[in-house]
């Protein structure tokens, strides 16, 4: 019956018949078929069979038109069964002219006549085949699908399974997929486009389930009721990790050929657990890695400049410190910035990158060497017309790095000229910086005194 949703004026009605025999159908009170409306506007309502159970209590899936004046190709199951609309394009394999699909229950009880290959079906309202049990025409399948687990209350029928316990199966047109309920206690996700099952959820131990429906929340969410007891489905969000570095170089400036140290903070900011935490800190090529140490459960890892420290966990809120040491490289030089950069990472969902690396700079301090114990002035009488032979000892070169030279001119052990010569001693570092002493010699005549 239609009704005016204005007035509940009856609008048409039309009489419910068997689709095989043409007698009235039946309407059990524990029946809970409602009626499905298609895009097309077309009706379809399940009924059962009469006589009972000719059709193995499949019932009949009724089809008219939108104002109920044209009875239309009934689906060969509608008993207890409310029909999903399934877009066609949910079903690759598709070729027919439909736009849209039909959803069934497709038991065959094995109770009531049938072989137990209890299944759920797709159909095309629009296409037509012969009904193998009753020899009825009735809607063509698309796709069918028999459930998984063996019903062994039928022994005898080898191929029995347990019913599909469904009145309105939701369809996911974004997955091209069905969520249906067994009587096995599992929630089967029907994959339209394979005709499989690829995911299976059990709910409860089975048996004891009545027809219910299925739907999808907003967020998709899958609600089935099973043994009474409303499931939601679906993932569970884990707490997301949120692993942060910090890095500070000391001293600065730094000295050339010292020790530079950097002490590196990481730091689980998140509300999870992070796991498999690694720190990586490949150090420049103007320093030499000397030492690494963790706090924690850090293990020291990796090679020359290359450094790694693993951690196998870091709570929520906790912090752990690394310190490397390493010896900046002679000769650098005066004024050169050093630039270490760090990361961290975890196999742990960790939605803030932002904060998963950072970078410490230091400058190199390469002052000049420093010369001592500069000869004093020294006085020498001639030993012939050119002059005498004077050898003085050098002075010390001092430097920060290994490797400072020095050199006087004129050299100590040469002929001086009768008269004042000045000398100049000059240390060089490696670095090409200088400094410079002097003295004088002075070569007296032979009558001088």
């Amino acid at each position: 019956m239609a009704l005016n949703s204005t007035s509940l004026a009856t609008a048409a009605k039309v009489a419910l018949k068997d689709a095989a025999t043409g007698n009235d159908a039946l309407l059990p009170d524990d029946g809970t078929a409602s009626p499905t409306v298609g895009p097309d506007g077309d009706v379809y309502f399940g009924v059962l069979e009469n006589p009972f159970p000719s059709n193995h209590d499949r019932g009949w899936l009724l089809h008219f038109s939108g104002n109920l004046s044209q009875t239309k190709t009934a689906g060969a199951f509608g008993w207890d069964d409310t029909a999903s609309i399934v877009p066609a394009s949910a079903v690759p394999t598709y070729t027919g002219s439909s736009s849209y699909l039909l959803m069934t229950k497709y038991n065959n009880y094995a109770g009531a006549g049938g072989d137990g290959v209890n299944k759920i079906a797709i159909l095309d309202p629009n296409a037509t085949m012969v009904d193998p049990v009753t020899g009825a025409t009735v809607m063509n399948e698309v796709l069918t699908i028999a459930g998984v687990t063996h019903d062994d209350d039928f022994p005898n029928k080898p191929n029995a399974v347990r019913e599909w316990c469904i009145n309105t199966a939701v369809v996911d047109p974004f997955t091209k997929s069905v969520l249906a309920n067994s009587e096995d206690g599992k929630l089967y996700r029907w994959d339209l486009a394979n005709n499989a099952f690829p995911e299976v959820i059990t709910l409860t131990p089975g048996i004891g389930e009545a027809y219910t429906p299925t739907l999808i929340g907003p967020d998709g969410t899958v609600y089935a009721i099973n043994n009474a007891t409303l499931f939601a489905v679906g993932t569970v969000p884990e707490a997301d990790a949120d692993v942060a570095i910090s890095n500070t170089a000391s001293p600065n400036p730094v000295l050339e050929g010292s020790n530079l140290t950097c002490a590196i903070t990481v730091t689980n900011r998140g509300t999870g657990n992070a796991a498999s935490v690694v720190v990586t800190d490949n150090l420049p090529a103007s320093v030499t890695f000397v030492s690494c140490a963790s706090t924690g459960n850090g293990v020291c890892g990796g090679s020359a400049n290359n450094r790694t420290v693993s951690f196998s966990s870091l709570p929520a809120g906790a912090s752990e410190t690394i310190t490397l040491v390493a010896t900046v490289n002679c000769p650098t030089p005066n004024g050169a910035v050093i630039t270490n950069a760090v990361t961290v990472t975890s196999s742990t969902h960790d939605p803030n990158a932002g904060n998963n690396s950072a970078i410490a700079t230091v400058t190199v301090s390469n002052p000049p060497p420093t010369l001592k114990g500069c000869p004093k002035n020294q006085s020498v009488p001639a030993t012939s017309s050119a002059g005498a032979v004077v050898t003085y000892p050098l002075p010390t070169v001092l430097d920060n790095c290994p490797g400072a030279t020095v050199a006087c001119s004129p050299p100590s052990g040469s002929t001086f000229p009768i008269g004042q010569t000045t000398v100049l001693c000059t240390g060089t570092d490696t670095s090409g910086y200088t400094a410079t002493c002097s003295f004088k010699v002075t070569v007296r005549k032979q009558s001088q005194r």
